[in-house]
């Protein structure tokens, strides 16, 4: 049943407008570099939902070789405890959101959004597109499967932790954004 109404989200924010909260998110990395704000464009948008049909249909990364698209997909939030302290720090000083542990399927898909940012920011071909002199953009992002992982064990009824892995979420997660 969730995993229903995570889909009808998602159709929902695809056929009937944006995602407002993933196109205010742009926005305010975007704001914290000093660009200006974008506008959604409905011909940029059908473009990104086309491509991520594309990736997720063939599991693979692709760009469509147009200079002004950036694209990630991704199979979980942070693990490493590395990982998880760039992320919160980034959360924290680019986006002003104080992170805290997800514990509802919202939370996740809230934080799978600024992962996504994340990963843009940590690419600095990626960066350089979502900081470039645009005005409009279209983007899709799809999240799929979300699954608590435990970075604990039983093993003949002992429990072992992993130290160097945190408890996390598996979800699988595609995003596209074009701009012009």
């Amino acid at each position: 049943m969730k995993k229903l109404i995570i889909f009808i989200v998602l159709i929902s924010n695809t056929l009937f407008g944006q995602d407002t909260e993933m196109f205010n998110y742009i926005n305010i990395y975007r704001k914290h570099f000093g660009k200006k704000c974008l506008v959604i464009s409905k011909d940029l948008t059908k473009i990104a939902i086309e491509q991520n049909k594309i990736i997720i249909s063939d599991d693979s990364l692709s760009h469509s070789h147009k200079a002004s698209e950036i694209a990630v997909m991704g199979e979980s939030l942070p693990s490493s405890l590395n990982i998880n302290l760039d992320f919160v720090i980034f959360v924290k000083s680019v986006m002003g959101i104080t992170y805290e542990e997800p514990k509802t399927e919202d939370d996740v898909i809230k934080y799978v959004k600024l992962y996504s940012l994340y990963l843009f920011d940590k690419s600095p071909n990626h960066k350089k597109i979502l900081l470039g002199d645009y005005t409009n953009i279209g983007f899709d992002i799809i999240i799929d499967n979300i699954k608590y992982k435990s970075n604990k064990v039983v093993v003949n009824g002992k429990t072992f932790e992993f130290k160097n892995i945190k408890s996390h979420y598996l979800v699988d997660f595609y995003c596209v954004a074009d701009f012009n």
